[in-house]
């Protein structure tokens, strides 16, 4: 039986009508407004607040930053664990502070009992152990604390690896770049992250004459120093990307058009 062969169907978009266009213009520009808005919000809150309670800026906005683990899903309450951190505390209650018992002591000295009388727990019992968790959990402030060395330790590693995939990138592609990375506050340990290909570094040597240490070490004087704050920012209007190439075409016209 012969294979039949159907036709690939080329599914076309309808094009976008000038009220539709200046429509979506309008919603992405109203977008990037109110997110632009919403940052400068935020930061002015964060100085407020370091100000208020004499913490740092950086310090402020960790405690503020709500991604990984401050935003990390609990596991879901373990009755047993909530059994035995009841039993915990009624035992210590009437013990001085210096007599309590450790956890691990207290399971180990009384581990067959705890588990007669858990075994003899109702559903409700340990629903009631479960819904205790969760309010201890919610109550419970969670504090983000600085880790310089542990900052420090990833920093390094991370750029390790950035480098051998800078040096990967430039023998395969053939391309020439650099980027510098310096710590954000006096707090960090970290010092300047550099890379340089041969063209790069030669081109900062020609043209702004310094060696790309010093650059890095410039940059990071102007970060940590604060100096950028006493210079006015100047909000560039955002573009999309077709945009951008539009206004390139258009001025490569405009040159080919005086030749």
């Amino acid at each position: 039986m012969a294979r039949s062969t159907m036709k690939k169907v080329l599914r076309v978009c309808p094009k976008l009508t000038t009220s539709q266009k200046a429509t979506r213009r309008e919603k992405f520009m109203s977008l990037t407004m109110d997110v632009n808005d919403t940052r400068d919000a935020y930061l002015q809150e964060v100085q407020s607040l370091a100000k208020k309670h004499g913490r740092s800026e950086r310090w402020t906005r960790r405690q503020l930053f709500l991604s990984g683990s401050a935003l990390r899903r609990w596991c879901s309450p373990n009755t047993w664990n909530g059994f035995i951190h009841q039993r915990l505390m009624d035992i210590n209650e009437d013990l001085s502070k210096g007599d309590h018992w450790k956890l691990t002591d207290f399971v180990s000295a009384h581990k067959e009992t705890l588990q007669h009388n858990y075994s003899k727990l109702t559903a409700a019992q340990k629903n009631g152990y479960a819904v205790k968790l969760i309010k201890m959990r919610a109550e419970k402030q969670r504090v983000v604390h600085n880790n310089p060395k542990g900052v420090h330790r990833n920093t390094t590693m991370s750029f390790a690896a950035m480098d051998q995939e800078w040096t990967a990138l430039c023998s395969r592609l053939g391309i020439e770049g650099f980027y510098i990375a310096v710590r954000g506050g006096i707090e960090d340990l970290s010092g300047p992250k550099l890379f340089f290909s041969e063209k790069a570094e030669k081109f900062v040597c020609a043209v702004l004459d310094l060696e790309p240490r010093c650059l890095a070490l410039k940059l990071e004087a102007f970060v940590i120093s604060g100096l950028d704050s006493s210079i006015p920012s100047t909000r560039r209007q955002t573009h999309t990307l077709n945009k951008l190439i539009s206004d390139c075409r258009t001025i490569i016209q405009d040159e080919l058009g005086t030749l």
